[in-house]
């Protein structure tokens, strides 16, 4: 059985499996350990409806996903998400980069 997990919208674990899921309009984003977790939410979702699986995402409601499993990171981006903003709020686009933040490790 999967249930929200506390006050987060559209995130959901398993009450005894270490698996844990996002779900946005119909996109999954799956955490798993282990291929039975994997394939038991498979089973429990094609139960419901159709679905694809895609074991090795790049992408991800909108959100371009670089990973780097052996450093135990991922790196999000969204190419042309500025530049589409300025164009579509008319805003001149800034010289200058900024950044905003640091990578983590």
């Amino acid at each position: 059985m999967y249930v929200p997990v506390g006050i987060i919208p559209s995130l959901f674990k398993h009450v005894s499996r270490p698996r844990i899921f996002s779900l946005v309009v119909d996109d999954f984003g799956v955490k798993w350990e282990n291929s039975e977790d994997l394939d038991h939410l498979i089973a429990c979702l094609r139960k419901l409806c159709e679905i694809n699986v895609k074991l090795k995402c790049k992408l991800y409601v909108g959100i371009t996903l670089d990973w780097h499993y052996n450093r135990g990171f991922v790196d999000l981006s969204m190419p042309g998400c500025i530049k589409r903003a300025f164009k579509r709020f008319d805003i001149a686009e800034v010289l200058q980069p900024v950044h905003i933040g640091k990578r983590c490790s």
